[in-house]
C-alpha cells in the first residue's frame, strides 16, 4: 500500500468524524498501522502537508483534526455546500 493511499483513507476517516463532532481530535493510528506507517512519521506528514491540525503525539498515538485543506482532499462539494450555507445564514442575521 502506497503513502498516497493511507493518505485518502485517513481523510476519507478523519471527514466522516468531523461531520459527527467537529469540535473533537481523532485517533489515525489504525490507519497508519493498516497501512503499514509509523502513526508519529504518519502524523507529520499530514501535518506538513496541511491536511491536520491540533495535532496530538502520545506513545504509539497520533490524534488530530481535519482542515479544510484535508477536506478539500476527498470531500470538496461537502465544504462547498458547508460555505454556502454559512454564508446564507450570515445574510439571514
Amino acid at each position: 500500500m502506497s503513502l498516497q493511499e493511507a493518505q485518502i483513507a485517513a481523510l476519507k476517516y478523519l471527514c466522516e468524524c468531523y461531520k459527527k463532532n467537529p469540535d473533537a481530535v481523532f485517533d489515525l493510528t489504525a490507519v497508519a498501522r493498516k497501512h503499514l506507517l509509523d502513526p508519529h512519521e504518519f502524523g507529520k506528514y499530514l501535518v506538513y502537508k496541511g491536511f491536520v491540525k491540533n495535532q496530538q503525539f502520545k506513545p504509539s498515538v497520533f490524534l488530530c483534526q481535519i482542515t479544510s485543506k484535508g477536506i478539500t482532499e476527498v470531500a470538496h462539494e461537502y465544504l462547498k455546500k458547508a460555505m454556502e450555507l454559512n454564508e446564507k445564514e450570515k445574510k439571514a442575521r
